[in-house]
Order: C-alpha cells, then sequence, then structure tokens
C-alpha cells in the first residue's frame, strides 16, 4: 500500500511538473493581475459617504466630487489631485499595457517557434523516408545495411535534440516514441532480402541495430537519449499499458544531469 501511495504521488508530482512547465506563462499572468488587482483594492482610498441621505438636489459635498481624486484640503496641496491621478491610476494602467504587450511579444515568437517546428518536422519525415528507403534496398548487403541502421538511429538522436530545444511539439515527439516502444516490442527484422553470398547479417532485428549502434557510439553511452530509450524499452516489456502521453516523458526534455 505505501509501495503504491508512492508511485502515484510519484506520478501526480510529474504530471503537475509537466502542467506547470507547459503553461507557465499563463500562470504567471494570472497571478499577476490578481496580484494587481488585490493590491489596488487593498490601497485604493474608501469612499466617503454622503453627509444626509436625502441631500438629492443639493451639489454633492466636496468629498464625493473626489472619490475617484481624493484629496484632504487641509493637508494636500492643489497638485494633489495629480498625485493620485499618476500613482493610483496610470501607474497600474501602465503596468497592464506591458504585460499585454509582452503577451503579445510572446505569443508572435511563439507563433514563429511553430512554423519553424512545422519545418524541422517536415524535414525529419523526409528523412525518415528516405532512411526506409536505404534499408530496403540495402537488406541483402551488410555494410550497406550498416551504414543505414547508422543513418536511422542518428536521425533517432537529431529527433531528441530538437525536441529537448523545442523544435519538435510535444504531440508529434509523443506519437515517435510510442512507435519506438511499439518496434521495440515487436522486434521488426531489417532484412528482407536474403543476404549476398558470402555475407553474414548479424543484424536482423529492431533492437540489435540499437545494441549495434550504442556499441559503435553512435550515440554517447551514457546520456538522456539512452535514458529516454531505456525508459521506452522498459515500457515495451510491459503489457495492457496505456499508450504513452507528452507528460509521461517531459521531465526527459530537461535533463540537468546530462549535457547532452
Amino acid at each position: 500500500m505505501s509501495k503504491a501511495t508512492g508511485i502515484w504521488s510519484a506520478r501526480a508530482a510529474r504530471f503537475i511538473r509537466a502542467y506547470i512547465y507547459r503553461y507557465w506563462f499563463l500562470i504567471v499572468l494570472v497571478t499577476l493581475v490578481v496580484g494587481i488587482s488585490r493590491v489596488s483594492w487593498n490601497y485604493w482610498p474608501a469612499v466617503p459617504s454622503p453627509v444626509h441621505r436625502h441631500m438629492v438636489h443639493r451639489p454633492p459635498p466636496p468629498d464625493v466630487v473626489h472619490r475617484v481624486l481624493p484629496r484632504d484640503p487641509a493637508k494636500d496641496s492643489l497638485n494633489g489631485d495629480f498625485y493620485y491621478l499618476v500613482n493610483i491610476l496610470f501607474v497600474p494602467l501602465q503596468t497592464l499595457l506591458l504585460l499585454i504587450g509582452g503577451a503579445v511579444a510572446l505569443r508572435t515568437l511563439s507563433q514563429n517557434n511553430k512554423f519553424k517546428q512545422h519545418d524541422v518536422e517536415s524535414s525529419c519525415v523526409r528523412d525518415y523516408i528516405a532512411i526506409e528507403k536505404r534499408l530496403l534496398e540495402a537488406s541483402g548487403d551488410r555494410k550497406k545495411l550498416e551504414g543505414a541502421i547508422r543513418a536511422y538511429w542518428m536521425l533517432m538522436v537529431y529527433e531528441y535534440y530538437w525536441w529537448r530545444r523545442d523544435l519538435l511539439s510535444r504531440g508529434l515527439f509523443t506519437i515517435w516514441c510510442e512507435f519506438r516502444v511499439q518496434q521495440f516490442r515487436h522486434r521488426p527484422t531489417y532484412v528482407t532480402t536474403p543476404a549476398r553470398s558470402g555475407q553474414e547479417l548479424p543484424l536482423t532485428e529492431f533492437m540489435e541495430g540499437y545494441e549495434y549502434c550504442k556499441s559503435e557510439k553512435v550515440f554517447p553511452s551514457s546520456s538522456g537519449f539512452e535514458d529516454l530509450m531505456t525508459f521506452l524499452i522498459q515500457r515495451a516489456a510491459l503489457k495492457d499499458i496505456p499508450k504513452l502521453k507528452w507528460h509521461d516523458i517531459e521531465h526527459y526534455r530537461q535533463r540537468w544531469d546530462h549535457d547532452f
């Protein structure tokens, strides 16, 4: 029961941390707006009540006239209205305009980043199709097969690298990780044609290609990419589990313990 509670707490903390990382700007913006509104409400001068409630046809007293720009004739100078006008009205308005301008600028940067994401994702798809064609054509030749497998896993490394720098969308990279899980689980074969005479093809399965590239230092053996692949391999060994969600792998995006 304690173990199950710990696992549930860790998943909940990871889920909350992932959402905070994704919507941090909206959370900060709402917090600032609510904070400014709360401070303005607390420090706004109280509205003085009229002297007599039945004074309908008489002009209002001076305190009611200055309910927006309150001024005490006994203490404040003639410039007291300008003081309240600047400090109570213009400063919050200027802060609000700065927040709106910052939000618009951030949205513009976000749109530019999305366009860049589309370019990188399209390039990844084209490279993946080209590598699949190389694997199909090199099935009977060991050197060509090894070269195609190395190119395949180099593309996976670059996809991980781009995802960490927010150049791949979370949704698409999650789909790709789920596809890796299915490949680790079902172990598809690279070989579609017999080997040529006098050649041996040791790399026949998906998992063998990964281990080969790991041993050949196609990617660092101790890195964030290897940790992610280890997580996907362990997940592939399980059965009857739901598909990956973006928050399941989001903590691999920010790896402070690995530079790669």
